[in-house]
């Protein structure tokens, strides 16, 4: 269960980070990523070629909302892409 307040501090480090023309970067699991993807306007992701078991994945990602501009695959022992996303519809809470 995420806690209440996630929502309200990611809106604000956002805003701030916007504001001084910073980017911000986000990492966690679940929690901190489904309140998180509704205010992105990029995401940079590592895509891994490989099921494992678990309870939490990645949202899945609007292809209505994202487009995918990059993918680069790597192989290693677990393959995975590289793959960078720009945001088609207008982040929230922002005017066209």
């Amino acid at each position: 269960m995420r806690a209440p307040q996630l929502d309200i501090i990611l809106v604000a480090v956002m805003g701030a980070a916007s504001r001084q023309g910073d980017t911000l970067y986000g990492g966690g699991s679940a929690e901190i990523y489904a309140p998180a993807l509704p205010l992105a306007s990029q995401l940079v992701l590592t895509e891994i070629q490989r099921d494992f078991i678990g309870d939490a994945c990645f949202p899945a990602i609007d292809p209505v909302q994202f487009t995918c501009l990059q993918r680069e695959d790597v192989t290693a022992s677990i393959p995975y892409h590289l793959a960078r996303y720009q945001r088609i519809a207008p982040v929230s809470g922002e005017q066209d």
